[in-house]
């Protein structure tokens, strides 16, 4: 005859047992153990030094039974992550031949250490249980709510500790699953956790350092640094625990991405200025470079590099020899020469010249190629670039506004909801006074109405 051994996994074992059933099963093997019914012979400990493991394996018989089973479980903490097995054999009580083997990954384990907590419970428990404490958030804080919910089934409320805030939210978050809507379920003494929209701790029991070192002085090249939660970066893009709201995100934005922009701009502006302006030799064979016009910057005579000139709006200025504050003559923008004698335009000196203006109004309406890091259209005229400039200025703090508009508009919404629910509502609790006033008033008129027909009958009667 052929024998037939069947092999459960995890997902068959979950399917087949619950725990109720379990909780049943535990009652009658511990009754069977108290009265001599089972046979439950001494653990076998083995130790696996190479792997840092020790392994149990475990037996047990109820007489009449059809089935014995044996458990063999382990724990090998020298790997990482600590490897935790073992299964179920189950084998015929007549000839000794396996019957089953379950893969169960240590579920049964679990579910009879919280079936026996049930079991407990059952007998030494307050029959009406309002409220549950759970102490620890390991899996056996599941398994017994879990258990006490099939014997004490009207316990509404589950309050839980644990010495780690994080495993306390995530055992809060399973037992909400577990034990259904029907029950509240929150952290002991409903304290509170702030976290960042990323997920970072900023308060959980006491805050958490936050530390920040400030750059007291900010060059066009200057990185800001960042604030820390921590040791984490909360407002660096280059962490993925950054923040992405708030005002301390906003502040971040603003110094990192839209000064840095803005400042870009400026300085392309600044470099479109000294280009559109710059003389060029006028000599009858040229061979000078181009030198800065009417706007200079300490580089010059050299022109300023293609491309994006970091701080360079910050040093432009008015040149010298064409300002007559400092001693300068302003017919040079006219004549041209403010570079030197080799770059004079009117070379007559008549007072009629008007090419050289020209063409300072054509170089500044005219098409030119601005860098990418300034956020907005490389290809037009300076005065364009300018408009766009000031257009992209007002594109980031309209976007700025209605972001806090919306989150307002949240906020107050959330708290008058909040306060319809749990708080005090102004409107709602004037209504109430009104009608309360109302039957204080006809109460009153009652009351005097039967003193008047009592004191009537009184005096009737006497």
């Amino acid at each position: 005859m052929t024998k037939r051994v069947r092999i459960l996994r995890e997902t068959d074992v979950r399917a087949a047992l619950d725990m109720a059933a379990c909780i049943d099963a535990c009652e009658r093997a511990f009754v069977a153990y108290s009265t001599g019914g089972a046979e439950t012979p001494a653990v076998i400990h083995l130790d696996v030094p190479d792997g840092g493991g020790e392994v149990h394996v475990k037996a047990g018989f109820l007489h009449g039974e059809p089935f014995f089973a044996v458990k063999t479980s382990s724990g090998f903490t020298g790997v990482d992550p600590p490897a935790i097995d073992g299964l179920v054999m189950v084998f015929d009580a007549r000839t000794g031949a396996p019957a089953a083997f379950l893969l169960d990954n240590g579920y049964i384990t679990d579910l009879r250490t919280g079936a026996a907590g049930g079991v407990a419970a059952r007998y030494l428990a307050p029959d009406q249980v309002e409220r549950v404490a759970v102490i620890g958030t390991g899996l056996q804080a599941r398994y017994q709510a879990e258990a006490l919910r099939v014997v004490r089934p009207g316990f509404t409320s589950v309050r839980v500790w644990g010495r780690d805030a994080g495993h306390a939210d995530s055992c809060v978050d399973d037992l909400r699953q577990r034990l259904g809507s029907a029950v509240t379920v929150a952290r002991a003494d409903d304290d509170m956790a702030i976290y960042t929209d990323s997920g970072l701790t900023l308060f959980d029991i006491s805050a958490r350092t936050v530390t920040f070192n400030q750059t007291l002085l900010f060059s066009p090249a200057t990185a800001g640094n960042a604030v820390y939660v921590d040791g984490v970066p909360v407002t660096s893009a280059q962490n993925p625990m950054a923040t992405k709201t708030g005002r301390l995100a906003g502040l971040a934005a603003v110094r990192d991405n839209v000064a840095v922009t803005y400042q870009s701009q400026l300085d392309e502006m600044a470099r479109g200025l000294i280009e559109a302006f710059a003389e060029s030799d006028q000599s009858a064979v040229p061979s000078l470079p181009d030198a800065p016009g009417l706007f200079t910057y300490p580089g010059a005579p050299a022109m300023p590099a293609s491309g994006l000139v970091q701080g360079l709006a910050g040093v432009i200025a008015i040149n010298p020899s064409v300002d007559p504050a400092q001693g300068g003559d302003p017919s040079l923008l006219r004549d041209g020469g403010i570079a030197g004698p080799a770059y004079v335009y009117n070379a007559t000196g008549a007072a009629s010249y008007a090419d050289r203006l020209n063409e300072l109004l054509g170089s500044l309406s005219g098409d030119r190629t601005f860098d990418t890091a300034a956020g907005i259209d490389t290809t037009g005229s300076l005065a364009d670039f300018a408009s766009a400039s000031v257009s992209w200025v007002e594109a980031a703090r309209q976007t700025a506004t209605n972001g806090a508009e919306y989150q307002t508009t949240l906020v107050e919404r959330t708290s008058e909801a909040l306060s319809n629910a749990t708080g005090v509502n102004l409107d709602n609790e004037m209504s109430i006074l009104l009608d309360l006033e109302k039957s204080y008033q006809a109460s009153s008129k009652l009351i005097a109405t039967i003193d008047n027909m009592l004191a009537a009958f009184i005096a009737e009667i006497t």
